[in-house]
């Protein structure tokens, strides 16, 4: 439990299928939840409930293929910690990947009155309202 450690938990996510979570925290005696460099660290709970150290960073970028990858403010690389090795390497030449272009969702109405589907053309969106209650979602 990181709350013994002194620590409390602030975002989670879930890194593989056999249930490896990586946490970011802050010291408990942080008064905000807020990301914070030189607060904030990036842990790992394995699959067999093992609390590991990974940085002293917040700047989770993603797991694969058995890596967490992660970013260093102080240096401005990426890292991969491996889950199997429990080693860090650097990566030079990676980069985060893109998200995708989104062009076409439902969405609350800004008078939050409505759902809208909208839909990008050249670069702006264009909304209609959709006939669906909104009272109990």
């Amino acid at each position: 439990n990181l709350r013994n450690k002194g620590y409390k938990v602030v975002e989670r996510h879930l890194a593989d299928k056999e249930g490896t979570i990586v946490l970011i925290v802050n010291p408990l005696e942080s008064k905000s939840d807020d990301y914070k460099d030189g607060i904030s660290e990036l842990w790992i709970r394995t699959s067999t409930g093992e609390y590991r150290k990974i940085a002293a960073t917040w700047h989770y970028q993603a797991a694969e293929a058995g890596e967490i990858i992660y970013w260093m403010l102080d240096t401005r690389q990426f890292m991969a910690y491996s889950l199997v090795s429990g080693q860090t390497r650097n990566l030079p030449d990676y980069r985060a990947q893109s998200l995708p272009d989104i062009d076409k969702g439902v969405t609350l109405s800004s008078n939050r009155s409505t759902l809208e589907y909208g839909k990008k053309v050249n670069d702006k969106w264009e909304y209609t309202p959709l006939n669906i209650p909104i009272s109990g979602l």
